[in-house]
């Protein structure tokens, strides 16, 4: 264990004297002094204020100790990115409230660009370089590729990006999450979604300095999670009663005043907000935050389609604060599902899809086990829903190598139309969140050719070239592949 809690910090910097025996001496040397190196620099204090961290912003070395302090009179809670689950770097985190006179030392053993908030007012945040031995960067997490866990490179990819926000600039973020996006299928299916969080979140700092809006394809990539990071921010900035900026942003970015998958994803970023923001006191009681995120929804957003569409935010929020133990909260082992049948009937759907994807994964479900409890909903409309995410969510998790045949084969296997429909769907939507950035199309349309001629065929090219005309990198090469579909019926859609 590299922290103490519990412990008032007494000494600046605490020295070690051991005896070391001249067969130790040379062995020590031979592995480049490691250990006493990390011990030869002076621990790092960062003070909670009631106005934030201060310093916001060190450097520090490979090795080296924070002692984390507060001067607010009330808990904190320092950890690290991201909100709730400090995933990012994971023993970087007390696992609880301080109270105002403790303190936590941490030994940072892990070179990068660490940024942390305070868990109980997340946007309350700073940041902490860790350099290596003298010439290293925070790259060198990354020269661990071959030996690294694919959670391991998930936290690399996160921090490189955060460094190239800190030294380069969002343009050059956005380059490198377009380069790992394109030849990584590891990124794309674990780890590009966070990324897209630190990128919206950038972005919206950029955009309330010069209003500019970021008009790039990568913003549409990974599950919209540019666009959950920039509302989230932005909510999290204006306030919980200051909701017309962030509804306006919403409602311009729909086509046609009509909700589109930009759009959605920006109302399902306030419903992320809105859970992840409440207070304390509601803290372990699932209905009573349900209750007071949708509250949040009903008063931020018009229109029930979009209602609907920031009650997903709180739904999928509580999932994974109750996966990650957070705010109290764990998956009921006796009825789990409970919660979403006390929801207003607008609102049923999405959370039977959000929450119940949770369960499944927390769970374990196998295949059969997904089917069976997901059939248990007895209800039509939300099983379908259910099992649309949860076919999304399993391709996606074959880091951009699905076996098509084998996805078809199972969608196949049901006998009802609406859940073949939504297991369908749910593929296609999986291939396009995983795909090769601008080349989405290729696996969705390779997919629609293992039907054969009819109107099953015809929708599934339909559903594909709605969802990647906009998106590709090469419009005449879309071009070509989509009037390569042998489908008289479809011809009108390749424009």
């Amino acid at each position: 264990m590299r922290y103490t809690v519990g412990v008032k910090y007494t000494a600046f910097l605490l020295r070690y004297r051991v005896p070391i025996s001249a067969c130790a001496l040379l062995a020590l040397i031979g592995i480049g002094l490691v250990a006493y190196t990390h011990r030869s620099f002076p621990d790092i204090v960062v003070t909670r204020t009631a106005t934030g961290f201060v310093p916001s912003k060190i450097t520090i070395h490979k090795g080296q100790a924070v002692v984390f302090v507060s001067t607010a009179e009330k808990e904190f809670w320092p950890a690290s990115n991201f909100h709730p689950t400090h995933g990012v770097y994971p023993a970087f985190d007390p696992k609880r409230p301080l109270m105002s006179d403790e303190s936590w030392r941490f030994v940072f053993d892990r070179v990068g660009v660490w940024n942390f908030h305070d868990h109980l007012s997340e946007h309350t945040t700073g940041t902490i370089i860790v350099l290596g031995r003298p010439g290293e960067s925070s790259r060198e997490c990354l020269s661990h590729a071959a030996t690294s866990s694919p959670d391991d490179l998930a936290e690399c990819w996160s921090v490189d990006i955060t460094e190239a926000l800190e030294s380069k600039g969002l343009s050059a973020a956005f380059d490198m999450f377009a380069t790992l996006y394109a030849h990584n299928p590891t990124f794309r299916g674990l780890s590009c979604h966070d990324a897209g969080h630190i990128l919206g979140a950038s972005a919206y700092k950029e955009y309330e300095d010069n209003h500019h809006a970021i008009d790039r394809p990568e913003t549409a990539y990974c599950g919209y999670g540019f666009y959950h990071g920039f509302i989230e921010t932005m909510l999290g900035d204006q306030g919980p009663a200051q909701y017309e900026k962030v509804r306006a942003y919403c409602n311009a970015l729909k086509t046609d005043t009509q909700l589109n998958n930009p759009s959605g994803a920006c109302f399902h970023g306030i419903g992320h907000a809105a859970l992840d923001s409440l207070p304390g006191d509601v803290w372990g009681d699932e209905a009573k935050m349900v209750r007071a995120a949708i509250d949040v929804c009903e008063q931020a957003v018009e229109g029930l389609p979009e209602r609907a569409q920031c009650s997903t935010g709180v739904y999928n929020a509580l999932a994974v604060a109750e996966s990650a133990h957070s705010y109290k909260l764990a998956f009921s082992t006796v009825d789990p599902m409970k919660l979403c049948r006390s929801q207003k009937e607008a609102y049923q759907i999405g959370c039977y899809k959000e929450f119940g994807i949770g369960v499944i994964r927390e769970k374990r479900f196998n295949r059969s086990e997904t089917i069976a409890f997901i059939r248990s909903f007895k209800n039509a409309e939300a099983e379908a829903a259910t099992l649309l995410g949860y076919m999304g969510d399993e391709v996606a998790r074959t880091n951009g190598a699905p076996d098509l045949a084998a996805f078809h084969t199972f969608c196949e296997s049901f006998s009802s139309s609406d859940d073949r429909f939504a297991c369908e769907r749910g593929v296609l939507s999986g291939l396009r969140q995983a795909g090769a950035p601008g080349k989405e199309y290729e696996a969705m349309f390779n997919y629609c050719a293992l039907y054969g001629a009819g109107s099953a065929q015809t929708g599934c090219y339909t559903f594909s070239i709605q969802q990647t005309r906009d998106i590709t990198t090469n419009k005449t090469v879309w071009l070509n592949a989509c009037r390569a579909i042998p489908d008289q019926d479809i011809a009108p859609l390749c424009r």
